[in-house]
């Protein structure tokens, strides 16, 4: 999945849910950040970003903050990204497991967004409602799949198979 144009920044603070404020050439910008999720653990003072640029005039912000580097690793929190990354990995014939397909939806399959990660597991103590759905999906004979993903500066790429761990 190709993004438009990058630019590269400093985290300052995250303002609520959706905006973040950033540093880009010294400037102090206000951007949307592409997930809801709490992310206190990627989202720190200091940390570099990378944002999408769009120029609609109609966006309240200039700047989409799509992906931060943790421990020289980066990783994408674009939430929207893995639906894409995975329906254009499967229509290519990339994802091994389930050979050339004719009809494709979008949610089948877990991307983590970034590279360095060993196994997925759900988090059964964070979310016990989706590992207990998982665990159900599971018994009555789902496959689950899980890869890792290549974050470019510009793209999010599916990357290679990981274990799934359910115990």
């Amino acid at each position: 999945m190709k993004y438009g144009e990058i630019v590269h920044g400093k985290l300052h603070r995250r303002v609520n849910r959706f905006i973040a404020e950033v540093f880009i050439h010294g400037k102090k910008e206000a951007a949307h950040i592409k997930n809801t999720g709490r992310l206190t653990e990627l989202l720190q003072p200091d940390a570099d970003v990378r944002l999408e640029v769009n120029d609609n005039p109609n966006r309240k912000t200039k700047y989409s903050l799509i992906a931060v580097c943790k421990n020289d690793i980066w990783v994408n929190i674009d939430s929207q990204a893995p639906n894409t990354v995975v329906f254009e990995a499967i229509t290519a014939g990339k994802v091994k497991e389930l050979g050339m397909v004719n009809t494709v939806k979008r949610e089948v399959l877990f991307v983590v967004q970034m590279k360095g990660c060993s196994t997925f597991a759900p988090n059964k103590e964070m979310d016990k409602t989706f590992t207990a759905a998982l665990l159900k999906a599971v018994e009555q004979g789902v496959q689950i799949l899980a890869y890792d993903a290549i974050v470019k500066v510009d793209e999010l790429v599916l990357g290679d198979p990981l274990p799934v761990v359910l115990s």
